[in-house]
């Protein structure tokens, strides 16, 4: 007989019901942190009509007196973020130069980066876009990270040169699958590990600023900004495979909500920069993020002095996916420039290939990617083809 195997909470049903015992039968019910609790209250705030938030008080009168209240990044709007965070922002026809960011500078993108590029854009990128363009329609968001995932990815796989291990694992036309993946792995074991090849993209990451003191309500509260961003580029350790910085962070919306992309990675940002400038880790503490809708993109940054600049609108359509490409590829080089030692302390590493290896950092980010998620990942050998997680 199958058993029922549906799992139930703990609770008393085992104590006697008696005339000693005449209290039913009740759930025991672990006791909830107040971090949990609030994580609970931001979901539930996020999820209800406003004219229900009424509902959430009881939830929050159980919360210590001075928990930080948890606001949406999402709720705010792009001036209001400029305000709460102390940034420097003018959308003055005068101030525009100031507040304008170009990437890529001439240069920027090596020989190397510009030949993998085209390469990208006449082959597996070329095939996207047609298969994308006549599969999906863009009305929702969720088909619109479509374009998203894939364009984050070969940006990351040619900046970690793994595209130009695929392009010559399978130059010869009649190789088979077997000798394609032993030209990986051998590939892989010759490329000295670099920061480069530690680079990943993380999906809907939590970000919180620092406590902030409220000084418009009476008493002064203090609240906290957090939310999700959609993609966290970022860079782990490959000795624990654990995060250890973001260099990018992403907001994708669809087609008619883009200027709350912009607003809204502006936020997360805003919080990152913030936690950076508090730990005083980082000589530089420029924060990098992107707004999307898998077609358009635009850099929003805040520069270590809290001056918000914005790169040029691109759009794949109109400029060509190379453009975007190019864009990519150098803004994921200029934040991982920023995580070299003499932006932040040097910890003890190790030396691979002559290549000496930072295996910790302590740049003040505030990296919460769930842990269970990263305990999940398989650190495979080199020979079981642990190499694809070695970037």
């Amino acid at each position: 007989m199958a058993t029922n195997k549906r799992k139930v909470l703990a609770t008393d049903c085992n104590a006697p019901t008696d005339s000693t015992n005449p209290e039913p039968c009740r759930p025991k019910f672990a006791a909830i942190s107040p971090d949990t609790l609030g994580d609970i209250l931001l979901t539930l705030q996020g999820s209800l009509p406003p004219q229900l938030h009424s509902v959430l008080a009881p939830l929050a009168a159980l919360l210590p007196p001075n928990t930080p209240v948890s606001i949406p990044v999402k709720k705010l709007t792009f001036q209001r973020i400029v305000a709460v965070f102390g940034l420097i922002f003018s959308e003055h026809y005068l101030d525009r130069e100031s507040h304008f960011v170009l990437i890529p500078r001439h240069g920027e993108n090596d020989v190397l980066d510009i030949e993998l590029i085209n390469h990208t854009c006449s082959g597996s990128l070329l095939r996207f876009n047609f298969l994308y363009g006549n599969i999906f329609p863009r009305e929702t968001e969720a088909a619109c990270r479509i374009a998203v995932d894939q364009a984050i990815l070969e940006a990351i796989a040619i900046t970690s040169r793994m595209a130009d291990d695929w392009r010559t694992a399978t130059k010869h036309s009649d190789s088979t699958l077997a000798n394609i993946e032993q030209n990986l792995r051998d590939l892989r074991r010759r490329t000295p590990i670099h920061i480069a090849r530690r680079v990943q993209c993380l999906a809907e990451v939590k970000i919180t600023s620092p406590i902030h003191r409220q000084q418009d309500s009476q008493p002064s509260k203090a609240v906290v900004y957090t939310g999700r961003a959609d993609y966290a580029v970022s860079t782990r350790d490959p000795a624990t495979n654990r995060v250890t910085s973001y260099l990018i962070l992403v907001e994708a919306k669809n087609e008619a909500l883009f200027t709350h992309a912009r607003a809204e990675v502006l936020g997360y940002v805003a919080c990152i920069w913030e936690g950076r400038k508090e730990k005083g880790a980082r000589t530089d503490c420029t924060t990098y993020g992107l707004a999307t809708d898998g077609l358009k993109w635009q850099v929003v940054m805040i520069d270590h002095d809290g001056v918000v600049k914005e790169g040029k609108l691109l759009d794949a359509r109109l400029d060509g996916w190379s453009a975007v490409l190019q864009m990519l590829v150098a803004l994921i080089k200029r934040a991982g420039e920023l995580q070299t030692p003499k932006n932040s302390p040097q910890k003890p590493g190790y030396a691979e290939a002559g290549v000496e290896i930072v295996t910790t950092m302590d740049d003040g980010d505030q990296v919460q990617y769930e842990a269970n998620f990263l305990a999940h990942v398989e650190t495979l050998t080199e020979e079981d083809g642990g190499i694809f997680l070695d970037m």
